[in-house]
Formats: C-alpha cells, sequence, structure tokens
C-alpha cells in the first residue's frame, strides 16, 4: 500500500497537482481491496470482543448467582 502512496504522490508532484497523489485505475482498485480486507478484519475482530464481553458477562452472572 505505502508502494502505491508514494507513486501516486510522485506522480500528483510532476504533474502539478493540487492535492496530494493522482491514482491510476488499477491502483485505486488495490487501494480499495485492501481497505475491504481491513474493514472485515476490524469487524469480524468486533464480533469476537462482542462475543467475549457476552461470554465474561454470563460467567460474572453465574458467579455472582451461586
Amino acid at each position: 500500500m505505502d508502494e502505491i502512496r508514494k507513486a501516486a504522490a510522485e506522480r500528483a508532484r510532476k504533474m502539478g497537482l493540487p492535492y496530494a497523489g493522482a491514482l491510476l485505475p488499477a491502483e485505486a482498485a488495490e487501494l480499495m481491496k485492501c481497505t475491504e480486507n481491513f474493514l472485515r478484519d476490524q469487524a469480524y475482530e468486533g464480533k469476537i470482543r462482542q462475543w467475549n464481553d457476552q461470554i465474561a458477562m454470563s460467567s460474572l452472572t453465574l458467579a455472582i448467582s451461586t
């Protein structure tokens, strides 16, 4: 991902563009894929944390009840 960002920044600089980077379509597609994977991983980790919290609360409830 860093290579794509650096190449896009260099391309924008050479073209005199006023923004941070000029992505090629293939580079944009690769960044989107990386972002989707990152978001999917974050969602999965969130579900795991939620599940662990539910187990912890169930264990706490059992400990208080007995």
